[in-house]
């Protein structure tokens, strides 16, 4: 049996110089959870580069720091640093830059950096 399902928040048609199209996919439960999760889930990646990939990059050559950006994945950035110092300071940096407020459907919210 057909399960009717509302259908998902339209993401805008150009969102931050991004589209998303699913004209040629069957709606369905599974669809709509993709296109539901995907402004979400695209924030991320851009928020992660923007506000900690290139400022900690920029942070490293500005300071002669001799860490390392080991690599980035999805949700997460590895660095490597040769001494607490350094980690310390690129923590704080991060801390400020990752976790500033943005707006969500209006709601304002920052989005959690945990450092280990």
């Amino acid at each position: 049996m057909p399960v009717a399902l509302p259908p998902p928040p339209a993401p805008p048609h150009d969102w931050n110089g991004f589209k998303i199209e699913f004209k040629y996919e069957r709606f369905d439960s599974a669809l709509w959870r993709r296109a539901y999760a995907w402004r979400p889930q695209h924030f991320i990646g851009v928020h992660l580069n923007q506000a900690g990939l290139v400022p900690a990059w920029q942070f490293i050559r500005d300071h002669n720091f001799r860490s390392r950006i080991s690599f980035q994945v999805h949700d997460e950035i590895a660095i490597s640093v040769p001494n607490f110092t350094e980690a310390w300071d690129l923590a704080r940096m991060l801390h400020g830059s990752l976790e500033r407020e943005q707006t969500f459907e209006g709601e304002r919210l920052s989005i959690p950096a945990d450092f280990a």
